[in-house]
């Protein structure tokens, strides 16, 4: 049957996603990005695979964590418009990795943080992150989420002047650009 051996091919890829070495993971969810042109359907079967074995366990991760490099890479480079779905679970972790880094947020957190705040509902997760719990959503009582933590940090990414002078940085300027257009 071959939806089963598809759907078995695409898991084994998301699962592959993490690892590291030789950009090995990065390489599997490239392939799976590049799925996602084959058709409308294929690309929800590729978004689901990639929403349940990558993305959701994402909010248990820090960006520190070895396995997470290569799956924000491997991300950040899907080009879907049905993406921004798929981001919904990790939109207040997306806002907590962004705000962690001061003046120089990761491009690709960068990026996934402007696609995922497209999304109104998005964007209410990544303005009202819990800055106290260690990956962005609280699990239980902590301090009070502070809105005004993202567009702080955006403001501040922003006026990086190496950020805005260096041609080969402007798509990731155009990226904060974009989260400043979703958050307002």
């Amino acid at each position: 049957d071959n939806e089963s051996w598809r759907l078995m091919l695409l898991r084994c890829l998301a699962k592959l996603g993490i690892v590291h070495a030789h950009s090995f993971g990065e390489r599997c969810l490239e392939t799976m990005g590049w799925m996602l042109r084959r058709s409308p359907a294929f690309e929800q079967e590729v978004l689901d695979v990639v929403k349940e074995i990558v993305i959701d366990p994402l909010n248990l991760r820090n960006l520190l964590d070895l396995p997470v490099v290569p799956i924000v890479r491997g991300l950040a480079k899907f080009n879907s418009p049905r993406l921004v779905e798929a981001l919904e679970p990790i939109a207040a972790w997306l806002a907590k990795m962004y705000c962690n880094y001061g003046a120089s947020p990761h491009k690709d957190i960068t990026h996934l943080l402007a696609v995922a705040t497209t999304s109104r509902e998005n964007t209410e997760k990544a303005l009202n992150f819990d800055p106290a719990s260690a990956y962005g959503v609280s699990a239980g009582v902590t301090a009070a989420p502070k809105p005004d933590a993202l567009p702080l940090h955006v403001i501040l990414a922003l006026d990086n002047k190496q950020l805005s002078q260096n041609e080969s940085l402007r798509e990731q300027y155009l990226a904060h650009l974009k989260i400043v257009k979703n958050t307002s």
